[in-house]
């Protein structure tokens, strides 16, 4: 049996059949079996189109990849925690490499650690804190006021007071104000630094007792000032005392001596009330303090004796109400 070609223990192959990731296969003839991407070969390079998926990966060559814009870029080692910083496009970094990198420029592990905060102030003095924290008080000063809320800080101006700088309006019958620039409309044209008014020769006037063909001159030779224009003439100043002030002193200024007297008289009445005091020319007058309203003034009295007299002028001291 042996000799007619039949084989002990053998048989025929009839049929190969392409398992898992293969095709091809047959019944007959030369069969071939093709092996699909899913497998690389182990002993040479090989390339996919796949997915690897694999339990891990052990190399000691080049890694390849697209690079951003163009080309492609070679990886070839990896920097662990420990390892000195190479500064090199071959090779990556593990996180804990990278930690050690960030805190290497003198960050720490915790959040937003802030090492100096500057501060400069309108008058250029500069403010420096390089303790960590960095804290600082910003303070109104007077008429100022700070807030804050979250993040946000508030600057405000108070409102002015008697006791306290601020911000201030202005009544508009009162003031007016353009460019930062604010002007009393109603001020007195001779009141000096608030705190007197002037009574200039200008401002006496005579009364009747000389007769109505009798009134004042300025000499403006020889003793210069207000001259009677008879030895029986006497003479009123009248004075408006500002809003918010009162008179407190009258000062008369003469060549001579005279008897003076200040008087409160409204405009929109007859009569001169009693006086507020009693004295002589060159000599301060203390007056019971008259304080302004809407319809008075004040009336300076002075008793002139003689045409050679002259009245220089007078001041009367005002303050606050």
């Amino acid at each position: 049996m042996a000799y007619i070609g039949f084989l002990p223990n053998y048989g025929d192959i009839t049929s190969v059949v392409a398992g898992t990731n293969c095709s091809g296969g047959g019944t007959s003839g030369d069969v071939t079996i093709n092996v699909d991407d899913a497998f690389l070969i182990n002993d040479g390079s090989d390339t996919t189109t796949g997915t690897i998926t694999a339990a891990g990966f052990t190399t000691t060559g080049t890694w390849t990849f697209d690079e951003l814009t163009s080309g492609t870029v070679g990886i070839t080692t990896v920097q662990d925690s420990g390892t000195s910083f190479g500064d090199r496009d071959d090779s990556l970094m593990t996180a804990a490499a990278i930690a050690d990198k960030i805190e290497a420029y003198g960050y720490s592990t915790t959040t937003g650690d802030i090492t100096g905060v500057t501060l400069t102030t309108d008058d250029s003095e500069v403010i420096l804190d390089t303790a960590g924290s960095a804290d600082f008080i910003i303070g109104g000063g007077e008429g100022i006021d700070t807030t804050s809320a979250d993040s946000t800080v508030t600057i405000t101006a108070k409102l002015a007071s008697d006791s306290n700088k601020g911000v201030a309006s202005f009544e508009s019958d009162e003031f007016t104000v353009s460019s930062g620039v604010v002007n009393l409309k109603n001020a007195v044209s001779r009141a000096y630094g608030g705190t007197t008014i002037k009574v200039l020769p200008s401002d006496f006037l005579a009364n009747e007792d000389a007769g109505v063909a009798r009134f004042t001159q300025f000499a403006d030779s020889g003793t210069t000032g207000l001259k009677p224009g008879a030895a029986t003439l006497e003479l009123w100043a009248f004075v408006d005392i500002p809003e918010g002030k009162k008179a407190t002193h009258i000062d008369v200024y003469a060549l001579s001596n005279h008897a003076i007297s200040a008087h409160e008289i409204d405009i929109n009445a007859s009569g001169i009330g009693a006086a507020l005091g009693t004295g002589t020319a060159n000599t301060q007058l203390d007056i019971t303090d008259v304080d302004s309203t809407a319809t008075n003034y004040l009336g300076i009295y002075i008793a002139t004796g003689a045409t050679s007299d002259r009245i220089y002028g007078a001041l009367v001291t005002i303050t606050d109400i």
